[in-house]
């Protein structure tokens, strides 16, 4: 995935497009991860909790709450 950010000052809006490369995914499950990515960093509370500290600080990354969040099993 990648983000265009030419317009982000002059229009407010950043432009992703992505590329499913290996057909490993379909779209439906691709565009399933683009919705979350996009959610997961915008959503200041997720990002907090779970990016900032999975990228910066990963030895305090939980990931059992993580899965009990996000139901994953």
């Amino acid at each position: 995935m990648t983000m265009f950010e030419e317009l982000l000052l002059s229009k407010g809006v950043v432009l992703m497009r992505g590329d499913i490369i290996d057909f490993k995914l379909n779209k439906s499950e691709a565009d399933y991860l683009a919705h979350n990515l996009i959610n997961f960093y915008l959503s200041p509370e997720i990002y907090e909790n779970f990016i900032r500290k999975f990228n910066h600080d990963s030895n305090n990354f939980d990931y059992n709450k993580y899965c009990k969040v996000f139901e994953i099993t």
